[in-house]
């Protein structure tokens, strides 16, 4: 029976690697998202710049993590013999064995406070950017009151803003 049990127990254990990868991860983007705001309130344009790069940098690598963990549930779903949607964190929970499912479990509850967490940082980290813009946009009203009907444009001068626009690009 065990060597039954030999190719699920690998790959959890691979899949157990996976969600701390993702774990990581998650806990570096609520580190960007914090330092971000804090390069916001300190004007520190450079330490911006940089945050912003490593945060692409760790999109990408949260892209692997997620098709390392679509590739492991898909080999779940093929040596359990079952469809590959009901292969969840928590239907993993209760299927395997009592070690197994308690690491998978704390994983789980781990990952769903971080990303409690980087929803958290980044509404503030939006408010703050929002809040800045508005506080830019009344000084330069304040300073030059004729620019209410003036047009304005993006940061390289090409394409008019919309002032109704949202600051964060939501597909990014």
């Amino acid at each position: 029976m065990t060597s039954a049990l030999t190719a699920p127990q690998s790959l959890v254990r691979d899949l157990l690697t996976v969600l701390d990868d993702e774990i990581r991860l998650e806990e570096a983007a609520v580190g960007h998202l914090q330092g971000l705001a804090g390069a916001i309130l300190l004007r520190d344009e450079h330490e911006a710049e940089r945050l912003m790069d490593e945060a692409a940098e760790t999109q990408s690598k949260f892209e692997q993590v997620e098709q390392e963990r679509q590739s492991l549930c898909e080999g779940l779903a093929a040596v359990l013999c079952r469809p590959r949607a009901e292969i969840t964190l928590s239907g993993l929970v209760r299927d395997m064995p009592a070690p197994e499912a308690e690491a998978i479990h704390a994983r789980r509850c781990r990952l769903q406070r971080l990303a409690g967490e980087v929803r958290r940082e980044h509404l503030r980290t939006a408010a703050l950017l929002w809040q800045c813009a508005h506080l830019n946009r009344a000084l330069l009203l304040g300073l030059f009151p004729q620019t209410e009907s003036a047009r304005t444009y993006e940061p390289g001068g090409t394409a008019p803003r919309r002032p109704d626009s949202g600051l964060v690009d939501a597909r990014s």
